[in-house]
Parts: structure tokens; C-alpha cells; sequence
């Protein structure tokens, strides 16, 4: 799931206190998107990135068992991939894969971060 940063957002200035802006932002995509609450834990902070996208991006890592609700108006489904079937989907071609996703999903793995 992901969620976009609106000027509504910033708690001061556009520049001020962005970690809880951020991670406001991740706590209330995820209540609306999959109707749970969780804590987070910053993950990593991605700059624009050539080929990658053109936005900064914060991840955030939680668990959560369930059950999930779906916003229907944002989520058509989700689905659950461990990074074999990740890896599969991705040399596939048939789905739709974003760059970003494959870009942070490489950057997770390498660091151990996945599991």
C-alpha cells in the first residue's frame, strides 16, 4: 500500500518535522487501505531515483495478522508474495510490476530486512 504526503499533512512548514509527518501519513494509509492499526518502524527514506521514480519515498515495515478490511475506492485486491513469488511475478511480465516496487524489494533483500 502507499499513500501520497498532501499540503493538509505538514504539521509546521514544508520542512518541518517530516518524520511525523511521514509516519502519520503510513498510520493513516494503512487504517484506510486495509482497515487496521499497527505500530511502524522506518525502514528506509528513498530519493528520487532515475528509472525509479520521480518521488521521495519513506517505507515503513509492521505485522499484522488480520483481519484486513479493503478500501474498495483505493484497493482492487492485495496479495501476499513471499520473494520467490515475488521474483517469479516479476520475470512473468504478464502483471504490471512498478519500478518502485522492484527497486525496494531489491533494496529490502539485500539487507536482510525481508521475513
Amino acid at each position: 500500500m502507499a499513500g501520497h504526503v498532501e499540503e493538509s499533512d505538514y504539521l509546521g512548514g514544508p520542512d518541518e518535522r517530516l518524520d511525523e509527518v511521514y509516519r502519520d501519513v503510513a498510520m493513516r494509509e494503512l487504517q484506510e487501505e486495509l482497515g487496521v492499526q499497527a505500530p511502524l518502524e522506518p525502514v528506509g527514506h528513498f530519493p528520487p531515483t532515475e528509472g525509479v521514480d520521480y518521488e521521495q519515498a519513506r517505507v515503513f515495515k509492521t505485522h499484522h495478522a488480520g483481519p484486513f478490511t479493503l478500501q474498495a475506492e483505493e484497493l482492487e485486491e492485495a496479495r501476499w508474495f513471499t520473494p520467490e513469488q515475488l521474483d517469479a511475478l516479476v520475470r512473468d511480465g504478464r502483471e504490471p510490476v512498478t519500478g518502485m516496487l522492484v527497486y525496494l524489494v531489491r533494496w529490502i533483500r539485500e539487507r536482510g530486512l525481508w521475513g
